[in-house]
């Protein structure tokens, strides 16, 4: 699988994100790092849901803290909250 991304950009209000471009081939790994507010979670949220058009897509987030409920939700997905603090257990995502 490849993840191809071309000049991407999104602005809501005071918010800007992009334009972005970048290619994840078969194999490689993507780290997405930024500072609190700079469009990461929204970033990967787009990015998840542009795969939704293929047919019999199913698109996986491990997060901490939520930041993909939202776009779970509206994409028509559901949203399984893992934390410790609900289920008493550690996810350790790497192990599975």
């Amino acid at each position: 699988m490849r993840l191809a991304v071309q000049d991407i950009a999104l602005r809501a209000g005071s918010f800007r994100l992009g334009p972005l471009t970048l290619d994840v081939g078969d194999g490689e790994y993507l780290i997405v790092l930024g500072p609190t507010g700079a469009g990461k979670s929204v970033f990967l949220a787009v990015s998840a849901a542009s795969f939704l058009k293929y047919p019999r897509t199913q698109v996986v987030f491990f997060d901490k803290d939520r930041s993909s409920r939202f776009a779970c939700l509206r994409c028509g997905g559901a949203f399984v909250e893992i934390s410790r603090e609900a289920t008493g257990a550690k996810l350790h995502p790497c192990l599975l």
